[in-house]
């Protein structure tokens, strides 16, 4: 998918990546899942739902993450996940800052969601939509929520002691590269494709730019 590709693209340029790293990889996509696995001395792919994962990763570990213990899982250097807070029947600021208490001092986060464009966030907060309506207002049965490019900048950072950036794939690459990605060039500043950046704290980025 063309986020996978920014993300990678983005990790490599960022100089995040390391032989010997810790890695919390939920919902893991297989091809990054694979590269990732191969550099981290611990690659851990998590999911609610283990057995989607069962061939590709069978040591995948089932991570509820509404409702989980962050002693269980431990630090890592870097967490990722890619349009999961959308399927979340809890609020997605409370995961967002769980998950961040579970980086290392110098580690970082990366993330994406799923965002519509000259709109508000919109969600169920009584969690009890049947998959029908949810579908037709979050776009996917599974959703229990749209984010809205209005506003997701300020729900998603609500918690966070960090600051909540944005990773833009146009600070290292230029048009001519980004097109070799097969990224077509971004039409809003925040859209489905946008990846958000959390660091433990203040550091600098040695990526080539």
């Amino acid at each position: 998918m063309e986020r996978t590709r920014i993300l990678y693209a983005i990790l490599n340029r960022e100089g995040v990546l390391r032989k010997g790293m810790g890695i919390l990889h939920v919902a893991p996509e297989a091809g990054l899942g694979r590269r990732l696995k191969s550099l981290a001395g611990r690659y851990v792919p998590a999911d609610r739902d283990v057995s989607r994962f069962a061939s590709l990763f069978p040591e995948t570990r089932r991570i509820d993450l509404c409702d989980f213990d962050v002693a269980e899982f431990g630090s890592f250097d870097l967490i990722l996940h890619m349009h999961v807070l959308s399927h979340l029947p809890c609020d997605p600021a409370h995961v967002l800052a769980k998950l961040v208490a579970m980086l290392s001092p110098a580690g970082v986060m990366y993330f994406s969601v799923p965002i519509r464009r000259d709109a508000y966030t919109l969600d169920d907060p009584t969690y009890t939509l049947k998959p029908e309506e949810r579908k037709r207002r979050f776009g996917h049965e599974d959703h229990w929520r749209m984010f809205g490019d209005r506003d997701v900048e300020r729900l998603l950072g609500e918690r966070l002691p960090e600051r909540l950036e944005i990773a833009d794939l146009s600070a290292y690459y230029g048009a001519e590269e980004i097109s070799r990605l097969g990224v077509p060039q971004a039409v809003t500043r925040l859209n489905g494709d946008t990846i958000f950046r959390v660091r433990k704290r203040s550091q600098g980025i040695s990526g080539k730019g």
